[in-house]
Protein backbone atom coordinates (compact mmCIF):
# COMPACT_ATOMS: atom_id res chain seq x y z
CA UNK A 1 0.00 0.00 0.00
CA UNK A 2 1.42 3.37 -1.02
CA UNK A 3 1.96 6.22 1.41
CA UNK A 4 -0.90 8.16 -0.22
CA UNK A 5 -3.25 5.22 0.24
CA UNK A 6 -2.21 4.90 3.89
CA UNK A 7 -2.96 8.60 4.41
CA UNK A 8 -6.35 8.18 2.73
CA UNK A 9 -7.29 5.34 5.09
CA UNK A 10 -6.21 7.40 8.09
CA UNK A 11 -8.14 10.47 6.94
CA UNK A 12 -11.23 8.38 6.19
CA UNK A 13 -11.15 6.90 9.68
CA UNK A 14 -10.66 10.31 11.30
CA UNK A 15 -13.30 12.06 9.17
CA UNK A 16 -15.91 9.41 8.28
CA UNK A 17 -18.47 11.94 7.02
CA UNK A 18 -16.13 13.28 4.33
CA UNK A 19 -16.01 11.01 1.31
CA UNK A 20 -13.61 12.87 -0.99
CA UNK A 21 -10.38 11.42 0.35
CA UNK A 22 -8.71 9.58 -2.53
CA UNK A 23 -5.03 9.10 -3.33
CA UNK A 24 -5.41 11.14 -6.54
CA UNK A 25 -6.87 14.04 -4.57
CA UNK A 26 -3.96 13.96 -2.12
CA UNK A 27 -1.53 14.19 -5.04
CA UNK A 28 -3.53 17.13 -6.43
CA UNK A 29 -3.40 18.85 -3.03
CA UNK A 30 0.37 18.38 -2.95
CA UNK A 31 0.72 19.77 -6.48
CA UNK A 32 -1.53 22.69 -5.55
CA UNK A 33 0.63 23.51 -2.53
CA UNK A 34 3.90 23.19 -4.43
CA UNK A 35 2.59 25.33 -7.29
CA UNK A 36 1.54 28.33 -5.24
CA UNK A 37 3.18 28.23 -1.79
CA UNK A 38 6.19 30.32 -2.76
CA UNK A 39 4.27 32.83 -4.90
CA UNK A 40 3.18 35.68 -2.65
CA UNK A 41 0.97 37.24 -5.33
CA UNK A 42 -0.88 34.14 -6.50
CA UNK A 43 -1.25 32.28 -3.20
CA UNK A 44 -4.05 34.54 -1.89
CA UNK A 45 -5.80 34.52 -5.27
CA UNK A 46 -5.98 30.75 -5.71
CA UNK A 47 -7.67 30.47 -2.32
CA UNK A 48 -10.62 32.34 -3.82
CA UNK A 49 -10.97 30.04 -6.84
CA UNK A 50 -12.96 26.84 -6.54
CA UNK A 51 -11.08 23.55 -6.25
CA UNK A 52 -12.41 22.29 -9.61
CA UNK A 53 -11.16 25.43 -11.35
CA UNK A 54 -7.71 24.95 -9.85
CA UNK A 55 -7.62 21.34 -11.03
CA UNK A 56 -8.58 22.35 -14.57
CA UNK A 57 -5.98 25.14 -14.63
CA UNK A 58 -3.23 22.83 -13.41
CA UNK A 59 -4.08 19.84 -15.61
CA UNK A 60 -3.50 21.40 -18.99
CA UNK A 61 -1.25 24.32 -18.21
CA UNK A 62 2.40 25.09 -17.81
CA UNK A 63 3.39 27.34 -14.93
CA UNK A 64 3.17 30.58 -16.94
CA UNK A 65 -0.31 29.66 -18.15
CA UNK A 66 -1.45 28.91 -14.59
CA UNK A 67 -0.25 32.31 -13.45
CA UNK A 68 -2.07 33.99 -16.34
CA UNK A 69 -5.36 32.15 -15.75
CA UNK A 70 -5.34 32.73 -12.00
CA UNK A 71 -4.45 36.41 -12.38
CA UNK A 72 -7.14 36.87 -15.04
CA UNK A 73 -9.81 35.48 -12.77
CA UNK A 74 -9.86 38.64 -10.66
Amino acid sequence: MSLAQQRVKKLQSEFPRISEFYAANLWRMKLFYESYASNEKLAPLVREIGWKHNIVIQQDSVEQDCKFYVSSTF
